[in-house]
């Protein structure tokens, strides 16, 4: 347990205790004359808006009024109270608050004309710390020299990102997209789970003839394949496949192409250049 810290007053007492590192509780005690107060004023507020049968708003007895809004009066009488402590909170209290205060146990609390109300505010502050020694201290940094290959990396990849896949007519290549139809069979026979099913079995999926494969070994059998081609592959998944119920397993597939689309990396024009800010090709390298 942390310090606690008494900011109290005549009619409200806070005591703040730091609970654990970075979290607060502020205990919170309302005197009992305020609560009373506070309680009619409650009473006031509800009688102007309650409608009790056989009397205009305003004019019912309070006996009757508190039988039938007894629970709405505590209610307003609450929020009232918690509303005055947390405007009575210390500046410097508020201003360290770096979550918003909550009232623990909220559903729970009561309060009773006649009683003092308690209850909490919770809350996480900044951390408190000494930065230890950092004037002085030597530090080193690589020295980079850029050249005409890396300007030609950075620049391919940079086109890369903006390549787009359009459908061709040719045997399919490492690097393009195919949209198939798969069926797997499981050499033993097993109970999957609904997240193993679509290695098993999909219709117009899209498989990239890239790095990561979506199932072990179907880059290179799919190589060649043109659209409405079928082959049929055997597959025996590693024991670190990312999905566990299939790892080490062997299945038999049948695949078949529906279509071929082929990456299309746009050119570096002036007109691309100038369209990310630069002047020309050349200002751009």
């Amino acid at each position: 347990m942390g310090k606690a810290v008494d900011n109290s007053t005549e009619t409200f007492t806070c005591v703040r205790t730091e609970v654990e590192p970075c979290h607060v509780r502020l205990d919170i005690e309302i005197a009992a004359e305020r609560v009373t107060e506070a309680f009619e004023e409650a009473v006031s507020t509800v009688a102007r808006q309650a409608r009790v049968p056989g009397f205009r708003p305003g004019k019912a007895p309070r006996k009757l009024l508190l039988r039938h809004y007894g629970e709405h009066v505590e209610q307003e009488c609450r929020r009232k109270l918690i509303r005055e402590a947390f405007e009575s909170i210390p500046e410097d209290e508020v201003s360290a608050m770096e979550t918003v205060p909550r009232v623990d146990d909220e559903d729970n609390l009561r309060c009773e004309p006649g009683e003092p109300f308690v209850f909490s505010f919770s809350f996480d502050v900044e951390p408190q710390f000494e930065l230890p020694p950092y004037k002085g201290i030597t530090i080193s940094r690589d020295s980079t020299v850029v050249d005409d290959q890396h300007v030609d990396e950075a620049i391919d990849g940079w086109l890369q990102q903006r390549a787009s896949f359009d459908k061709v007519d040719r045997p399919a290549e490492m690097g393009d997209m195919l949209k198939v139809d798969y069926e797997g069979t499981l050499e033993e026979e097993v109970e999957l789970p609904e997240t193993a099913n679509f290695f098993l079995s999909s219709q117009g999926s899209w498989v990239a003839l890239r790095p990561p494969e979506l199932i072990p070994g179907i880059n290179e059998a799919l190589v060649g394949l043109q659209s409405g081609d079928t082959r049929e592959v055997e597959v025996e998944f590693p024991d670190d496949f990312n999905n566990e119920e299939l790892a080490g397993k062997k299945a038999h597939y049948t695949f078949t192409v529906l279509e071929v689309h082929g990456v299309q990396t746009p050119e570096l024009t002036e007109e691309l250049a100038q369209s990310v800010g630069a002047e020309s090709i050349q200002d751009m390298r």
